[in-house]
């Protein structure tokens, strides 16, 4: 298949999604489903049959492929986010930062039927999901919500676009180091396009800080010859200060810190500086910090089946503890083990060896988790597309099971709570999983398992 009509194809299939969703309830899961399954099979089917990565197609290159993608994310972004309110926190979250006080003081509920809302959060309002929970969001992402809400108050599009500045930058700096067969993996990949480009997830914001520092690391060690004196020591301290935003954006970076700060002081003490001046300047600007996480920590759970079946088991706080023991010595054997393989070999060797280790560290993390949502496993795939791994691909198009809730399933014939994945689907979706990591996953233990295949330019 040639890489423009698979783009032809993948457009048409995005802007059928588009037209069919500006306004919200447009989209019924089915429909939204279908949509997905085609952007889907084309392409999977188009890397997987294509033999995209001998490069032997003349017109397959970085900048046709990201071309076709900046075209998807064009459409996208005229796509009103289909069963989906994560968004109106994020506006409701602006609005309280520039005009209550801030949004860790405030919660949402506390402002149901008064009158003298602006017209354009009533709306808003009525679609923020856990209305009585202090906002989650770190202090980057609160700058870009209030951002938002500066440009234009209320403004789903205006949101959406800030948050695809950061995914196009994201894909921008991959097309200079990945062979066109990898970029295309992670650009056209549905999963990012559905949970960034057109629901607006803000984790690409986080995403994309933490991939900036990881390239940078790889630089450093690249130049680490020539580079020195002043140009050096300010290069080591800008990537802990890059560090420290993405934890600010979503703390789920914190994982990948340690990675990257390992045996550098200058990092170390620049990130933990930088990282208390951000949280210092939420106190200032927002008056407080996102104690609303230490809620969802306590009491939200969805998609988890390693954690629930602990908790069927035993109980909610024997099972927390269980993952959180569990995690932490798989972190412990993989960061030590990575670290003795990390020798004066190519520094893409390296990158490579250190990507595996990131991919299986946030896939562990994901799934010893109470809360497995969706695009939560962009982390997974951005440092999976440094290595061969296949099955971070195959899990991300199974993961739009998750969907399958109680609030999006309109005639199952059993009652579901609203969050609820009924058994059966449940079933499938991680019986997938768990396939998939066994067949596939069980090749990439062997450190870094890349020869014969073109990862970098």
């Amino acid at each position: 298949m040639n890489i423009h009509f698979a783009g032809l194809l993948s457009l048409m299939g995005y802007l059928l999604l588009c037209l069919s969703s500006q306004s919200y309830g447009d989209l019924s899961l089915n429909e939204m489903m279908g949509f997905m399954m085609f952007v889907t099979m084309i392409w999977w089917g188009f890397y997987h049959f294509s033999n995209v990565e001998n490069d032997s197609d003349a017109q397959f290159t970085s900048v046709t492929i990201l071309k076709w993608a900046l075209l998807f994310r064009v459409v996208a972004l005229c796509t009103y986010p289909p069963l989906e309110d994560d968004i109106f926190r994020y506006l409701w979250d602006g609005f309280a930062n520039l005009s209550l006080g801030g949004a860790y003081v405030t919660v949402p509920s506390q402002f149901y039927g008064i009158a003298s809302l602006p017209a354009s959060m009533d709306t808003v309002l009525d679609s923020v999901s856990y209305p009585d929970v202090p906002t989650v969001y770190g202090p980057f992402a609160q700058g870009l919500f209030s951002l938002a809400y500066f440009i234009s108050p209320g403004n789903i599009f205006v949101l959406k676009a800030l948050i695809i500045v950061f995914e196009v930058g994201l894909l921008v700096m991959l097309s200079r180091v990945l062979a066109p067969a990898k970029l295309f993996l992670i650009s056209w990949c549905p999963l990012m396009i559905y949970q960034f480009s057109i629901s607006a997830h803000v984790e690409v914001v986080s995403i994309a800080i933490c991939l900036s520092a990881f390239l940078m690391h790889q630089t450093l060690q690249q130049n680490s010859q020539q580079l020195s004196g002043t140009w050096h020591l300010l290069r080591q301290c800008g990537l802990g200060a890059l560090l420290a935003l993405a934890v600010s954006a979503k703390a789920t970076a914190i994982i990948i810190a340690p990675f990257l700060l390992y045996g550098h002081w200058n990092r170390i003490i620049t990130f933990i500086v930088t990282l208390l001046m951000v949280y210092l300047g939420s106190y200032y600007f927002f008056s407080g910090f996102p104690m609303g996480l230490v809620a969802m920590m306590q009491d939200w759970q969805f998609n988890a089946f390693i954690f629930t079946l602990i908790q069927s088991l035993t109980n909610t706080e024997v099972a927390k503890l269980s993952v959180l023991i569990v995690f932490i010595t798989l972190y412990a054997a993989i960061f030590f083990y990575t670290q003795r393989q990390l020798t004066d070999d190519h520094p893409s060797q390296q990158q490579v060896i250190l990507a595996q280790a990131m991919t299986w560290i946030t896939a562990s993390f994901l799934l010893l988790s109470p809360v497995l949502n969706a695009w939560y496993w962009v982390w997974v795939l951005a440092f999976a597309v440094f290595t061969t791994q296949r099955w971070p691909w195959l899990i991300s198009m199974v993961l739009f099971i998750s969907y399958c809730t109680g609030m999006n399933l309109e005639n199952w014939p059993e009652e579901l709570a609203l969050f609820e994945i009924p058994k059966p689907l449940f079933y499938i979706e991680y019986g997938l999983i768990f396939y998939l990591l066994i067949r596939e996953g069980k090749h990439s233990f062997k450190w870094p398992g890349f020869k014969g295949f073109k990862i970098f330019r």
